[in-house]
């Protein structure tokens, strides 16, 4: 297959996804081993086994929170690029921080680096799509970095939103929304961490 008819049948698809090669209706190594001499030539470039995009002299790359919500499915950006998102921490965050049901992993690609943290099945809730990416609401990102960075309840003190996590902006966030989710985790730490976050609402 020449390179060009292999771009017109992929060029609409956010991403070349290696499962999808039967449809070309060639032999699958074959095609595999075209695939990795183009991907040698520059013409392709792979985010992970078995998934590429189109180098960007044929294609812009596709957003990277759009690549992050691909390259591992379930999943949803969280944590640190989402608190940096909503200006809860100053922070600028280049690494795409997610949570997944699926096992912790991490890629690193031309497009960028992205980190996955495994969430148990009944806590992948609390995300929205915004501007066709999935990423966590303010208080579920705020909760999952409590959920799975800090240890214990007893590791939290007064000042630890404001002090080791540098907070702010926090009047954006919905109180009900924070308990809300909290019961959902029945987690100590987690309670523990909307009482922290209740008492500094009254600071402001």
């Amino acid at each position: 297959m020449e390179f060009a008819e292999f771009f017109r049948k992929f060029k609409s698809e956010p991403v070349i996804d290696s499962r999808l090669f039967p449809m070309l209706g060639q032999d699958k190594q074959i095609i595999r081993n075209q695939v990795a001499g183009w991907k040698k030539k520059g013409l392709l470039v792979q985010l992970k086994k078995g998934l590429y995009v189109f180098s960007r002299d044929y294609k812009p790359f596709p957003e990277p929170g759009s690549i992050a919500n691909l390259l591992v499915q379930p999943s949803y950006l969280s944590l640190e690029y989402a608190l940096s998102y909503y200006g809860l921490i100053p922070d600028i965050v280049r690494v795409y921080t997610s949570v997944s049901t699926k096992k912790t992993n991490r890629f690193e690609n031309r497009t960028g680096i992205y980190h996955y943290r495994h969430i148990k099945n009944n806590f992948f809730f609390g995300y929205v799509k915004e501007n066709g990416i999935m990423i966590a609401t303010p208080e579920k990102a705020l909760l999952d970095h409590v959920y799975l960075n800090v240890k214990s309840a007893g590791a939290m003190g007064e000042d630890f939103f404001a002090g080791n996590m540098r907070l702010q902006n926090i009047e954006g966030l919905k109180l009900s929304v924070l308990k809300k989710y909290a019961r959902f985790f029945g987690l100590r730490k987690v309670d523990i961490a909307v009482k922290i976050l209740e008492k500094t609402w009254k600071n402001y």
